[in-house]
């Protein structure tokens, strides 16, 4: 089984995706890395800071190449649905992401686009639309308890 991993910038999900992908003992790619290794990326917006990607070329590459059974993790994947994949989307307060996006020195610009994403409820939205079902995850901080929920959910 595929477990994709996404939600709004800086809600937790490569932290999840790696404490979930050592629980499992399953590979984790991360899309960010993915995109770079493959050489996806078409191009840089400066406005966002932030690469641009052809999301359905993106897909067919993950595809071909993901493994069988792994985590994956990253935003995009409420773009797309992967075949044997269920998605986890990972939500938090704004309050917390606002933290942590300044913590990573984002821009004010792209601090002020991804909590409009947040507050617009947008991934969750996308998943609607896209996956239809999937696991709604809240990270109120414990690492633990979200890994032992989804677990519990997936009936892993």
């Amino acid at each position: 089984m595929r477990i994709c991993i996404s939600g709004d910038v800086a809600v937790g999900k490569t932290t999840i995706a790696k404490a979930l992908a050592e629980r499992l003992n399953l590979p984790l790619i991360s899309l960010k890395d993915f995109v770079e290794e493959e050489k996806l990326a078409e191009g840089r917006d400066e406005d966002f800071d932030a690469v641009i990607v052809d999301v359905e070329k993106l897909q067919r590459v993950l595809e071909e190449k993901l493994p069988k059974d792994c985590i994956v993790e990253g935003h995009l994947l409420v773009e797309f649905k992967l075949s044997d994949a269920v998605l986890v989307l990972v939500e938090g307060k704004a309050k917390t992401l606002y933290e942590r996006m300044k913590a990573r020195g984002y821009s004010e610009k792209k601090i002020e686009e991804n909590l409009i994403a947040h507050h617009l409820n947008y991934f969750e939205e996308r998943a609607k639309e896209v996956w239809g079902s999937y696991i709604i995850m809240e990270n109120k901080g414990s690492i633990e308890e979200v890994v032992g929920e989804i677990l519990k959910r997936l009936k892993v």
